[in-house]
């Protein structure tokens, strides 16, 4: 059996979303891509003053591929870690050199929130050793709702239809 449904999943981020890879450097690696929001007759925006980030979806769709990763780390399930790379694509080639498509897609669904943003910056720390190399000084963006809450609503489409154990393993994350 395949599966190639649509899932719409909503979050409420309490804390901020962090918008960015965290390369080193002293300029944000990935910047939000704003756009101001047009005015709707159903809505309290008036227009101009609110925008919405369309990159988004590419931080949320690095957070479900983390939470599956974690997921495999940790029960050990080695065997489903090709399906994690079928999901979401690899940087690793197939044999004439070219990255492995993900069979899903994540998208902003249309949003229209007033949203605030701030650059923070951070030091990585070697997770072995505790200690800070050279290079480890970097920024990231971080975006907040008006009440300090953000919500957000993805869509996540699937590019190719996916096996059962693709599937659970998305709705797992």
């Amino acid at each position: 059996m395949v599966w190639k449904d649509e899932i719409e999943v909503s979050l409420v981020i309490s804390k901020g979303l962090r918008v960015g890879s965290g390369r080193a450097g002293l300029e944000v690696d990935l910047p939000l891509v704003r756009e101001h929001a047009p005015k709707t007759n159903n809505s309290s925006n008036s227009g101009g003053e609110t925008f919405f980030t369309s990159n988004l979806a590419s931080s949320f769709r690095g957070i479900l591929r983390k939470s599956v990763q974690r997921m495999i780390g940790s029960t050990g399930l080695r065997s489903i870690e090709d399906s994690e790379r079928s999901l979401f694509g690899s940087r690793v080639t197939d044999q004439d050199g070219t990255p492995v498509e993900g069979k899903i897609q994540v998208k902003l669904a249309d949003q229209f929130e007033p949203v605030k943003s701030y650059v923070r910056t951070g030091v990585r720390i070697d997770e072995v050793f505790g200690s800070v190399a050279p290079g480890a000084l970097f920024t990231y963006e971080v975006l907040e709702g008006e009440s300090s809450k953000l919500s957000l609503k993805f869509r996540i489409t699937c590019t190719f239809p996916l096996t059962e154990q693709e599937a659970a393993l998305l709705l797992a994350g």
